[in-house]
């Protein structure tokens, strides 16, 4: 009987020191910027097999983790002045495989902060009154978060394709591409540049169905008729299966669609979503020139409109899991907001607000670091809940 306990001891103190023994790779990690970077960067490695996080701190100036063998991505995000300007250092490498001792590069952008963020994504909706899924009541809150007063004339609004994550775009290569594309509808305010101001730390909500939901019965949903709500919606485009808005609610301008679609909707799982404003005019951005097709699928016959990287105010990348493709640019988002709740969970990403810069400014200021990573949570209930 004691020998028996004694090889099932060391049989269970092998194993033990087995896993204690897994082999572990020193991961350096450098930058490659035009710039000097700030002292104050934040890198995160995500694993993306197992979905856990690290974030790693510097040790005398050098960026240094140990990692088990498997595949990790590595972004960075930080504020710093160059020169007067304040400026967003943001850097990303996904897909890469540690098997030894290795110096991870990360590729670093520059970008100015913008005025107008995409303060809160609701886009899975909740429980209709009949007991199904009900997504009709998606929305999307655009806040200013400057001292400023800002215009929204010109600003588009769109989902970057593919419109799910689960699958590469096919402009995913910023050497080669300089833009990403719209999936199927474009939106703009109107106005010729001073129309339509926004005020500090004032919002306004871009939806497709701008309604009371409440109303109808959906107890779990939202009003969306206030004074700020824009509709996403125009009359003579065949979108019979959205609700033309609420009297008073103003649309926005339907710039491009391709294809039949008869309702602009996003993703319910894991939209990207972006803001942005071409500095040519409307008329010329709705041209052949910018206008593509699939350069990975020739029997793919849509239209895609083209969005180019140097136009984006904003954008926001969700995931649904870990084993996803970026749509988006590291100089547009460094990284994602991962929610794994699903279509009719109630659930919204939104911005963590700077208490810091809040109280400097004496208004909320959001976080806004180019990396939704860091700069967005998961909210259980949308922020219009009432």
């Amino acid at each position: 009987m004691k020998k028996i306990l004694f090889a099932l001891v060391s049989l269970l103190c092998l194993v033990a020191c087995e896993k204690d023994d897994d082999p572990k790779y020193k991961v350096t990690i450098a930058f490659d910027c035009s710039e000097n970077i700030p002292d104050n960067v934040k890198v995160v490695v995500t694993n993306q097999t197992s979905s856990n996080v690290i974030t790693v701190s510097p040790k005398n100036g050098v960026y240094s983790v140990s990692l088990e063998a498997g595949i990790y991505s590595f972004s960075a995000s930080a504020k710093g002045l160059v020169g007067s300007q304040m400026t967003v250092f943001t850097g990303l490498v996904s897909g890469y495989a540690v098997d030894e001792d290795v110096t991870v590069i990360i590729p670093v952008s520059l970008s100015t902060p913008g005025n107008i963020i995409l303060r809160e994504l609701y886009y899975t909706g909740c429980v209709g009154g009949n007991g199904k899924n009900y997504i009709n009541d998606q929305y999307f809150a655009l806040y200013n978060n400057s001292t400023d007063t800002a215009y929204l004339d010109n600003i588009c609004f769109a989902f970057a394709t593919p419109t799910t994550a689960n699958s590469e775009s096919p402009w995913s290569d910023v050497d080669k591409y300089d833009y990403c594309a719209a999936y199927r509808f474009a939106w703009a305010f109107p106005g010729n540049g001073g129309e339509h101001p926004l005020a500090p730390g004032q919002e306004v909500i871009v939806a497709a169905n701008c309604i009371d939901h409440i109303a109808l019965g959906n107890t779990e949903s939202v009003n969306l008729t206030a004074d700020n709500c824009w509709a996403a919606y125009k009359e003579d485009a065949g979108l019979n299966k959205q609700t033309p808005p609420a009297y008073g609610i103003p649309c926005m301008d339907l710039v491009w669609k391709s294809g039949s679609m008869t309702m602009f909707s996003s993703s319910y799982k894991d939209p990207a979503v972006v803001i942005y404003r071409p500095d040519i005019p409307m008329s010329q951005y709705i041209s052949g020139d910018y206008k593509t097709n699939n350069p990975a699928n020739a029997k793919d016959s849509y239209e895609y409109l083209k969005i180019l990287h140097k136009w984006i105010i904003d954008g926001v990348e969700v995931f649904n899991n870990t084993n996803s493709y970026k749509r988006l640019p590291a100089s547009v988002d460094a990284g994602y907001i991962l929610n794994e709740l699903g279509m009719a969970s109630r659930s919204s990403v939104c911005r963590k607000v700077d208490e810091k810069a809040s109280a400097e400014a004496g208004i909320t200021i959001y976080q806004d670091t180019n990396n939704s990573s860091d700069d967005f949570e998961v909210l259980t209930i949308p922020t219009l809940v009432k």
